[in-house]
This record gives C-alpha cells, sequence and structure tokens, in this order.
C-alpha cells in the first residue's frame, strides 16, 4: 500500500524553509515536512494506509492507549510549530489525506481566511484553565450549618425529614458557590486574555470541575496570565478550590482547523 499523508496544522508558506530544517518527527516517528499550495503550507508526515486507512483507523481509535500516544504524538508537533514559527492552525487528530495532491486541494480552500486567521494570531497562544471543587471541602453555609443542628437535636423521624432538606440546600448552596468561583476566575482571566470561551464541562470524578476555560493570550502576556492564576489559586483555595493551567499550546480553539 502506499502511504498516506497525515497532516498536523497549517501554516505560511513563507516558513516552509524553516519547517524543514527543524527536523520535526511526527506520528509513529515519521519525519514531518511540507506541502506548499501558494501561500500556505502544511506540515505532515507519511503514515502506513494498513494502520491509518479509513476502516483500520476506526478500529485503533478504539484503543484509549493507542490514541493517546499518537494525539499526543500530534500536539507535541503542532506545539513545537508554534514556537518555531509564532503561529500555526492546529488541524484536529486524525487529518488523513490520500497524496500531496489531495493535501493541496484542501490547502486552497478558504486560503484568504486561514492567511487572516494566522495574521491575527501571531504572536498568541491558547492557555487551558481549570477550576475544580474538591468534593470533600468542608462547606461553610449557614443555611447548612443551622440544619446540621436541628437534625443533631430532632428525633428519627424528623432527622430524617431535614437530612433531605439538607441535602436540597447543600446542592443549591455549592451550585451557587461553583457559579461564584468560575465568575470570578473568568473576570480574573478576561483581565488579560484578548479572548476567552468556556468550555461545556461533564459532572463526575473525585473533584467537581466549577470551570474550564480557554484563552487567547498575547505571548508578551503570558507572565501576567501565570501571575493572575496564582492569585485566583490563593483566592479560591481558601473555599476549597483549585486552579489548574496549561499551556501555551496552538490556537486549538481559537484558530483550529476540523
Amino acid at each position: 500500500m502506499s502511504p498516506l499523508r497525515y497532516v498536523y496544522g497549517i501554516a505560511r508558506a513563507s516558513d516552509a524553509a524553516r519547517v524543514a530544517a527543524a527536523g520535526l518527527t511526527g506520528i509513529d516517528e515519521g519525519p514531518v515536512g511540507c506541502v506548499v499550495a501558494g501561500p500556505l503550507l502544511a506540515a505532515a508526515s507519511d503514515v502506513d494506509e494498513a494502520v491509518y486507512g479509513e476502516a483500520p483507523l476506526n478500529e485503533h481509535v478504539r484503543d484509549l492507549d493507542w490514541l493517546a500516544a499518537r494525539a499526543a504524538q500530534h500536539q507535541v508537533v503542532n506545539g513545537r510549530l508554534l514556537e518555531l514559527l509564532g503561529t500555526v492552525l492546529p488541524l484536529s487528530f486524525g487529518a488523513i489525506y490520500r497524496d500531496d495532491d489531495r493535501v493541496r486541494a484542501m490547502l486552497r480552500e478558504d486560503t484568504a481566511d486561514r492567511g487572516a486567521l494566522l495574521a491575527s494570531l501571531a504572536g498568541r497562544a491558547e492557555w487551558v484553565v481549570t477550576v475544580t471543587r474538591d468534593r470533600d471541602a468542608p462547606v461553610d453555609d449557614a443555611e447548612v450549618r443551622a440544619l446540621d443542628a436541628k437534625i443533631a437535636a430532632s428525633p428519627p423521624g424528623r432527622a430524617f425529614l431535614l437530612d433531605k432538606q439538607r441535602g436540597t440546600t447543600l446542592s443549591r448552596s455549592t451550585e451557587r458557590r461553583d457559579n461564584e468561583a468560575a465568575a470570578a476566575a473568568l473576570a480574573e482571566l478576561e483581565s488579560v486574555a484578548e479572548r476567552t470561551y468556556r468550555e461545556p464541562v461533564a459532572a463526575g470524578g473525585a473533584d467537581t470541575v466549577a470551570l474550564r476555560a480557554s484563552v487567547l493570550v498575547a505571548r508578551d502576556r503570558e507572565p501576567a496570565l501565570v501571575s493572575a492564576i496564582g492569585e485566583l489559586e490563593n483566592r479560591l483555595g481558601q473555599s476549597g478550590y483549585r486552579v489548574r493551567a496549561s499551556g501555551p499550546w496552538p490556537a486549538y480553539r481559537f484558530g483550529g482547523m476540523s
């Protein structure tokens, strides 16, 4: 079988020589090169059709260990492109084309919009900030404390009814606290970032996610972002919350291509 072309991201064609000279390796240790069409390039490497063809790939992505390792390689390449070139439009994992001609055809789609997006992202990177609440953190709520006192002093039947009321009150209180923590974090992040996006989160796990936000930040503002995150950690940590950040990343949320 002929090799397929796996594409990591899109950059300016004028940066092709820098990509070629960087000696990047990507998925399954394949060397990363460039496919150029007009003002754009695609950073790409060869992959085995027996593994990455449509049918076998659909099987492999069910194996989370297999998928995680290759998704990490994909992200490393785009991270290196960001540091090397200053900007890249990262494609989602699994952007695979039959040959270079198909890659060039993709690059000729929406060329002007992609060029404008690359220009708008120059000197910027994406960070992901997460605020979680420890489910075992003590609850400091006057109404819940009052119910606890009533439950302790009540006979079993009344205590049972009060305990149900306590559950509803506690749920309402924690939801309010989570919303307040998320709003405070977003306000702090928006004071530093150029753009923010509140990501959807799923319930469950040892900690409750109050907020997960992607933020687009100018590289020269990253120290201010790190300082803001530290301030949030100190402030929200007093109420049982943790603030964590990862970055800088290519702009997957604000500039990523499907």
